[in-house]
């Protein structure tokens, strides 16, 4: 009995862990996911250029295929949200484009500034924040 419980256990378990990836609904959108490291940052109100050299700090952030943030510095998380693909008005393009939105919690609709995103080749992402006087983030392939 205590078997056959035990094993009804983990096998419950492990579908209730199994997480469906998100939808791509664009050939290319993928290329977001995976390890990135940070190389720089600019903008702002002064419109100041920070990095690892002039912060003493390393940032890395992954995008998994299930939907899920991760954000460490120096190693130790400090950030873990969802995310999803989501087309719409950009302050960056006359058209609509896709954007990565974020939501903290599973009921949440908080989250924090959308990212528009692009790519330099394969291993070069742009962040950029979407609101005016806010910062483009610049991340290599880890």
């Amino acid at each position: 009995m205590l078997n056959k419980m035990l094993t009804t256990f983990i096998a419950l378990l492990t579908l209730y862990s199994c997480k469906k990836d998100i939808p791509i609904p664009k050939e290319g959108l993928n290329n977001l996911f995976g390890e990135w490291v940070w190389v720089s940052s600019n903008g702002g109100l002064t419109n100041q250029t920070t990095s690892p050299n002039t912060e003493n700090y390393i940032i890395e952030i992954e995008y998994k295929k299930n939907g899920i943030f991760k954000k460490h510095r120096d190693g130790k998380r400090v950030n873990k949200m969802k995310f999803k693909f989501e087309k719409g008005q950009t302050i960056f393009s006359s058209e609509d484009e896709y954007l990565i939105k974020y939501t903290i919690g599973k009921f949440s609709k908080v989250g924090t500034t959308p990212h528009y995103f692009e790519f330099i080749g394969a291993d070069t992402l742009i962040l950029k924040e979407e609101c005016f006087d806010c910062f483009t983030h610049i991340y290599v392939r880890k």
